[in-house]
């Protein structure tokens, strides 16, 4: 019997070890929320041509809270002559493309893009992506992009005449967050 301990405490350290290992390890692991997510996001904006300007974002992290509502990519452009007269977006898991779209609006500021944020059939739309303007005009001052990461359900509305953010207040959409980069 004492040359059979071995053969029944051998399997069960193991499952023990392999217990508090798991443990450890989950209960180690940082989660982020949607809140603060701005610090784990880089956007990159170039202008690809003399009329056309590139913005290119990524998530570091993914939120524990999950992926709701339509995010938003604001291109703000001094030069009052020059509009916006074409948006594409196309939104990435890895390096395939899971999403195109135009969906697109003018603000009192610029133009921006609209895009989902969600799980859809296994896909994570939002995350990473790229959104390319033309305009009207060679782009010779300088400009802002804006990107608007918000985490609930909402429909935006709201004149051409107003600011993105105004829009955000008069629909009392208090769940969002700004990162803005200028080139």
């Amino acid at each position: 019997m004492k040359e059979n301990k071995i053969v029944l405490l051998l399997p069960f350290s193991v499952m023990v070890g392999l217990f508090i290992f798991g443990y450890l390890s989950l209960g180690g692991t940082e989660t982020i929320s949607n809140e603060n997510l701005k610090n784990a996001v880089s956007v990159h904006m170039e202008k690809v041509a003399e009329d056309t300007v590139k913005v290119d974002w990524q998530w570091n992290d993914f939120p524990e809270d999950g992926l709701h509502g339509n995010d938003y990519i604001e291109l703000v452009y001094e030069d009052g002559n020059n509009e916006v007269i074409h948006s594409e977006t196309t939104l990435f898991q890895g390096d395939a493309p899971v999403y195109e779209g135009e969906e697109w609006f003018f603000s009192a500021e610029g133009a921006v893009a609209v895009f989902p944020n969600e799980m859809q059939d296994n896909r994570m739309l939002g995350p990473a992506g790229t959104v390319t303007f033309q305009l009207s005009e060679p782009v010779t001052d300088a400009v802002v992009v804006r990107y608007y990461h918000t985490w609930t359900e909402h429909q935006l509305t709201g004149e051409e005449t107003s600011r993105l953010k105004d829009r955000f207040e008069e629909e009392q959409i208090q769940s969002y967050w700004v990162v803005e980069t200028e080139g």
